[in-house]
């Protein structure tokens, strides 16, 4: 049975590597801002849960913008927007990382891996919104035949 559930789980994963990308992300940050070793608990309800909050909502913004159809002429703007959003909150939690780097709440290989992340998350999205554009020109295209 177990086999079972997993085969379908895997089966149901999106493809969008910047969706897996975030997945990555999101857990990455729960898991170092869980740990009172690496965070002090002076952070928790501050620092901690602005990065746990962005993270989670990079991902399902992600999601979010995956599952608007851009045959939709009315959805597409929702698209973008989500896609806008997730460029924005990457900026943001790499402030977040990088001011807790400044506090001495990790190191520098740890703020350059995680901030590459976050890095890496927006660059993904910034290409498939244009990737996008160049879609909507051709599905747009298609239509006024």
């Amino acid at each position: 049975m177990l086999n079972g559930s997993e085969n379908q789980k895997e089966k149901k994963l999106p493809d969008m590597k910047v969706v897996l990308e975030a997945w990555k992300l999101e857990l990455h940050t729960m898991t170092i801002t869980s740990s009172d070793k690496r965070f002090p608990k002076k952070y928790r309800f501050s620092l901690c849960q602005k990065l746990q909050t962005t993270a989670l909502e990079i991902a399902c913004y992600l999601l979010e913008a995956n599952e608007i159809n851009l045959k939709d002429k009315e959805a597409r703007k929702d698209r973008f927007n989500y896609q806008n959003i997730v460029m924005r909150k990457c900026k943001v939690i790499m402030h977040l990382i990088e001011l807790s780097f400044r506090l001495k709440i990790i190191n520098s290989d740890s703020f350059e891996f995680w901030a590459r992340m976050a890095n890496n998350i927006k660059n993904m999205c910034a290409k498939w919104q244009e990737s996008d554009l160049k879609r909507i020109i051709n599905i747009d295209k298609g239509s006024n035949l």
